[in-house]
């Protein structure tokens, strides 16, 4: 008979991937009362569901979510079969590991959609300079490349789209479990589902968790809500501000590092967008995203050398033309002018003499 736990899994544990900002909420006492009734109930229902989870699962599930931290392809696959696995050893019946395989699939899904739009930028950099010269790049190799990625974008729907209707499910079987109320966060950001989020958000507050949310769900949902405007520079900073907030209480979150370099270079503070892509690396050197971030970012960066060198090399050139243009007459008058004032600066002040009392 497989061991169980005699400490119940809290509830929390599996989404101290988010971060939190306490806050003193002002709400009706009666809403306030009500929602901890419906805290307490699902607590309750909670605690009895992980009292029957074998310690074997919890175990699992816990190494999964060191996986599911790391942030690539590869530690997202060993996490969804370390999940999948304890669920299975649960007898099926874990709704904090099921909601948290939804959650690999939705992160994952999102991943590859990062993946696909950093590659696009590469395509639209390869398109650009073929336009200068058709033959620097085989037409071929074009066509195969933009194929790549279009097929990169329909994996990732179909892989957020698995992670939506997975989280649904265990929704309507443990709607009161806070744990899968959070693990929604995600899935309300990407479906645009905005309104909803404020439950969490209230939710959070009043229960006041040590992970907590708030400050990744509401930095990811700052940027994705402004991020595509030009105009939105203050609402840019906000969610910098957000997530860095969350990278600083956990550095280990990647995706938070991801979306803070995402809003770097929307700031167009590239050097800064850098430097995250290099912590990340640092901390897996296989994440693919950061990689290609890097790399666009390199390039960036070295554009924007060459266009500073390109701008200072005008404003010489302007200098040197407005110097040659010069008349006999307006040099002899900035001569003049010059000889003025060095003999204003060389000439030494007179002293006042006060008059002397009778």
């Amino acid at each position: 008979m497989a061991e169980t736990s005699s400490n119940p899994q809290n509830p929390l544990d599996d989404m101290d991937d988010f971060d939190y900002q306490p806050g003193a909420s002002k709400k009706k006492t009666m809403i306030i009362l009500a929602v901890m009734a419906v805290v307490i109930v699902g607590g309750s229902i909670a605690y009895y569901i992980s009292s029957m989870i074998p310690e074997e699962a919890i175990n699992m599930s816990k190494e999964a979510r060191k996986h599911y931290y790391r942030d690539s392809l590869t530690e997202f696959k060993v996490a969804e079969e370390k999940y999948q696995k304890a669920i299975q050893v649960a007898g099926g019946n874990y709704p904090d590991a099921t909601a948290m395989l939804a959650n690999v699939f939705i992160t994952r899904g999102e991943y590859m959609s990062l993946i696909a739009s950093e590659k696009k930028k590469k395509y639209d950099r390869m398109v650009k300079l073929m336009e200068q010269d058709p033959k620097l790049f085989p037409e071929e190799e074009v066509k195969k490349f933009a194929a790549e990625i279009e097929e990169q974008f329909k994996k990732a729907s179909s892989e957020k789209e698995k992670g939506f209707k997975l989280i649904k499910e265990v929704m309507s079987l443990a709607a009161e479990n806070f744990t899968i109320q959070l693990s929604m966060a995600d899935y309300y950001r990407i479906k645009e589902e905005y309104s909803k989020l404020n439950d969490i958000y209230y939710n959070a507050d009043i229960l006041d968790p040590s992970a907590g949310i708030l400050f990744y769900v509401k930095g990811a949902v700052t940027l994705q809500k402004y991020g595509s405007s030009k105009k939105n520079a203050a609402k840019l900073h906000e969610a910098k501000s957000l997530l860095k907030k969350a990278v600083d209480q956990k550095p280990d979150m990647l995706k938070g590092r991801v979306k803070l370099a995402i809003v770097y270079s929307k700031l167009k503070e590239y050097e800064n967008a850098y430097h995250e892509t290099e912590k990340i690396l640092k901390d897996n050197p296989d994440h693919e995203v950061a990689k290609l971030m890097r790399e666009n970012l390199l390039y960036q960066l070295e554009l924007d050398k060459k266009q500073a060198e390109a701008n200072r090399q005008i404003i010489d050139a302007l200098k040197k033309e407005k110097e040659e243009s010069k008349t006999e007459q307006e040099k002899k008058i900035e001569e003049a002018e010059k000889e003025i004032e060095k003999k204003k600066s060389q000439k030494k002040p007179r002293r006042r003499r006060g008059r002397k009392k009778r």
